[in-house]
């Protein structure tokens, strides 16, 4: 069992020495995932979309020939030929560029909310992996403590001053540190597979950790400038979406000119001969689209404008609850960082009665049990210090993600 556990411990010297940081593994993150690229991809395709409608209805064109032809004094209309491109009213091709633009800025956003989220959950795994990494450090150690324990209890066994029950005890405890230790090796696994998909990296990829984070008490982290979050700036977005549709719907409830050319194709006439005989003619026209029916157009404003106020709800929804998420990291970082604290004052008293209480049953003063109490309440503290560094590390964490900040 000793025997696993220097070489555990010597695995993690090494990599310590050339551990990755959690800025390095980011940038990786933001520049290797595949989800993130699709995401760009589809933003760009997105900023293809006012090119689309940046430009004049297409030109209609027609033919007709007259099966029975008309006849006119210079003679018989033999073939039509006629071109019409339709004019919208001034500024509605500019309205529709304008609303064409949004798709590709939310895209874009959309992008930049994934990059939080995906920053988050590497730093979850972070420093799930770090906990998972130093609980192996505390077994090791209590493993050492009850080493020594056990050995105390074998000699007091031996001069019939103890029992063979505290002996067993004793191994159970030491068996379940190495059920732990199997626990924790599976986990490691896991968090060590999931920062690889992240980084679309090989599933079996080492990812390193250092010894210490000191991101577990920053200074000054929480006084950060940040700017607007990207869910407050898609629900802005929206609002503005929602705002140049109302303007191109009010373009749209406007005449559209159409002006065309027909030529027509005239046959000589053999009966006689005027001036001008068989001359073709050229007419001009000019077309009026003119939408009559009014009440579409309301209902199409009337929902604009109920999309307006209610993604404007949303957007102060948004910014309380990240307000409330900044309020709520804060006040448990200070939680975890004070459980910190009051767990190394309690250590240092633990470990001064643990020494009187060894010395007293090396000389036979105290029996074995009020000893092994004492190293069992022990055990308990390394575990939670841990626990609270770590959730000192995910409040940061989670402040920077509720800030909008990816480091």
């Amino acid at each position: 069992m000793k025997k696993v556990f220097n070489i555990i411990g010597l695995c993690l010297i090494c990599m310590g020495i050339q551990a990755q940081s959690l800025d390095s593994l980011i940038r990786e993150c933001l520049a290797e995932n595949r989800m993130l690229a699709a995401g760009q991809i589809f933003a760009e395709a997105a900023g293809q979309m006012p090119e689309q409608v940046n430009v004049l209805p297409d030109p209609e064109i027609g033919i007709n020939a007259f099966v029975s032809p008309v006849e006119t004094r210079l003679g018989p209309q033999q073939l039509r030929l006629g071109a019409t491109q339709m004019l919208p009213w001034k500024g509605t091709i500019e309205a529709r560029t304008k609303l064409a633009l949004f798709p590709s800025l939310l895209a874009k956003n959309e992008v930049e909310k994934s990059k939080i989220d995906l920053v988050w959950q590497l730093k979850l795994s972070y420093l799930e992996l770090y906990r998972v990494r130093k609980s192996w450090d505390i077994i090791r150690k209590q493993q050492g403590w009850l080493e020594q324990l056990r050995q105390l209890a074998l000699i007091r066994m031996e001069s019939s001053a103890g029992d063979l029950a505290s002996v067993a005890r004793i191994d159970l405890k030491i068996n379940e540190l190495k059920w732990r230790a199997d626990q924790l090796q599976l986990e490691e696994q896991i968090q060590i597979l999931t920062i690889n998909q992240l980084c679309n990296r090989p599933a079996d990829a080492p990812v390193a950790t250092p010894d210490t984070l000191t991101i577990f008490f920053p200074k000054g982290e929480f006084q950060k400038a940040f700017g607007e979050h990207p869910e407050l700036r898609d629900a802005e977005l929206r609002q503005q979406q929602s705002e140049a549709r109302i303007g191109l719907i009010q373009k749209e409830r406007k005449p559209s000119f159409g002006i065309g050319l027909d030529y027509i194709v005239v046959g000589r006439r053999s009966d006689m001969n005027p001036a001008g005989n068989g001359r073709d003619i050229v007419s001009p026209r000019v077309n009026i689209k003119i939408p009559i029916y009014g009440a579409t157009f309301d209902a199409k404003l009337a929902e604009q404008k109920l999309t307006g106020e209610a993604l404007e709800l949303r957007r102060t929804d948004h910014g309380n609850k990240l307000e409330q998420a900044r309020s709520q990291s804060r006040l448990q970082w200070q939680s975890a960082v004070a459980e910190c604290e009051w767990i190394e004052t309690q250590l240092e008293g633990l470990e001064q009665l643990i020494r009187l209480k060894t010395a007293a049953f090396e000389a036979g003063k105290t029996p074995l049990d009020s000893l092994l109490e004492l190293f069992l309440e022990r055990e308990n503290y390394p575990w939670r210090s841990l626990q609270a560094r770590v959730r000192s590390a995910q409040a940061v964490a989670a402040w920077g993600r509720a800030a909008g900040i990816i480091y």
